[in-house]
């Protein structure tokens, strides 16, 4: 009697034959960058996120002068569930180049969702001081300072791109959940209010709403991160380098 052979069993048998492929490789039989790439992909798909995160360790750093082949590391380590070393790639690839403001935007974001508001401040500072139009980067430094309870100072940077972009939700739900926290609920309430009814709501508005609707006192930290949001997460692989 045959039995359907599950994805981990498929994921294996797809490792050791890109292992086999590699070693048959012409001269040295070393297994190349792309091919541990492929190799960390399919041991994401068996489950096994402890080869994978070797692989795309060592892929990249394999590969430092190649920004996209960083990148693509960076978002399989988060993946397989290891931010500490995506962080520390970013880290390193913004001690190559300093001015890779994609790179700085990212580790800033992994910061925020990893608990270092402080270190994601100072990074988005220094985006924001070279592309002063970036509003992702200035609504992640308001979640930056909301968390390190600089409510005044965040309230400000989600206005300014409200100014630039009346409407944006995101920059609209954050100054609401600042305001909450700084204890304007009625001002909070009436930032909302334009977007109440409608169908298309992002489920951490609705969270903002119900926090807003029901403020008193601190909401605490589980339903405050469900509310507060980070923009423009890992660089995709086709970003443009910063110049």
């Amino acid at each position: 009697m045959s039995r359907a052979l599950g994805p981990g069993f498929t994921g294996r048998v797809l490792i050791a034959c890109l292992l086999l492929s590699a070693c048959d490789a012409p001269k040295t039989g070393e297994i190349s960058p792309e091919t541990r790439m492929r190799v960390a992909q399919a041991a994401e798909t068996s489950g096994d996120m402890e080869l994978a995160r070797r692989m795309y360790a060592t892929a990249a750093a394999e590969t430092l002068g190649d920004r996209a082949m960083q990148m693509r590391a960076v978002e399989g380590l988060l993946r397989s569930g290891a931010p500490a070393d995506a962080m520390a790639l970013l880290e390193a690839t913004l001690r190559r180049a300093p001015r890779d403001h994609e790179a700085r935007r990212a580790l800033a974001s992994l910061q925020i969702t990893n608990g270092m508001p402080g270190q994601a401040e100072q990074n988005l500072a220094m985006v924001l001081a070279a592309r002063p139009d970036d509003d992702f980067a200035r609504i992640n430094r308001g979640v930056a300072l909301d968390m390190l309870r600089r409510h005044t100072e965040a309230q400000a940077l989600y206005r300014a791109v409200l100014a630039r972009i009346p409407g944006e939700a995101d920059a609209a739900n954050d100054l609401a959940l600042s305001l909450m926290l700084s204890g304007q609920r009625r001002e909070a309430q009436g930032v909302l209010a334009p977007f109440r009814g409608r169908g298309d709501l992002a489920e951490r508005m609705r969270t903002t709403m119900t926090l807003v609707d029901g403020a008193a006192g601190d909401p605490g930290m589980a339903a405050l991160s469900q509310a507060l949001g980070v923009q423009a997460g890992p660089v995709p692989v086709n970003a443009v380098p910063a110049r």
